[in-house]
């Protein structure tokens, strides 16, 4: 009964290697179909650009905000369109600077963001609780108990709110190794 198992696994192995390797095939026939156009995109590109050169520069020449024409059943135009200013913030200088000003100021220009170190807390918790947890998972004896972290001290212990722990369903993999490499 066992070998019958084996060999079904085996087929099914062997199957879904090869269709690996079909897509594989597939995938680079694509790329090489793919190349010729991507030669032709870039060609198409480079006109462009060069065209949109020539086309900035007799704007420039004319001293027009805008050019327009008609071709075919087509309206086309060239202009310079107004941008607004860039504004380049340089974060360490203007923060030292918000820094110095009255609290006024820096109640109007400062946001405080606190986050909470998760990693650091779930460190500390399976540290504090080591009795439930195993290899970093909760054991079925720790399921449903109160977490708790302790501070220096008998009496200083917290307990954890807003954290719950579930299990999750191992992760189905397929590992196909080639012996011959």
């Amino acid at each position: 009964m066992k070998k019958l198992k084996v060999l079904e696994l085996e087929k099914s192995l062997k199957k879904y290697k090869d269709a690996e390797i079909d897509i594989e095939i597939l995938e680079r026939k694509n790329e090489k179909l793919c190349e010729e156009n991507n030669v032709e995109i870039r060609k198409l590109e480079e006109v462009r650009n060069k065209i949109e050169i020539v086309l900035e520069e007799d704007l420039k020449k004319s001293k027009l905000k805008k050019l327009e024409c008609k071709f075919g059943d087509y309206v086309g135009a060239i202009s310079f369109k107004e941008q607004p200013d860039e504004w380049i913030y340089i974060d360490e200088i203007l923060m030292a600077w918000i820094i110095s000003l009255p609290a006024m100021f820096k109640n109007l220009y400062l946001k405080v963001t606190t986050t909470v170190k998760k990693g650091d807390l779930k460190k500390q918790i399976m540290i504090d609780n080591e009795m439930i947890f195993e290899k970093s998972k909760i054991t079925d004896a720790g399921l449903g108990v109160s977490l708790c972290i302790n501070g220096e001290g008998e009496d200083n212990r917290w307990h954890v709110e807003g954290i719950e722990i579930k299990r999750q369903d191992p992760k189905f993999s397929i590992t196909i190794k080639n012996l011959k490499k």
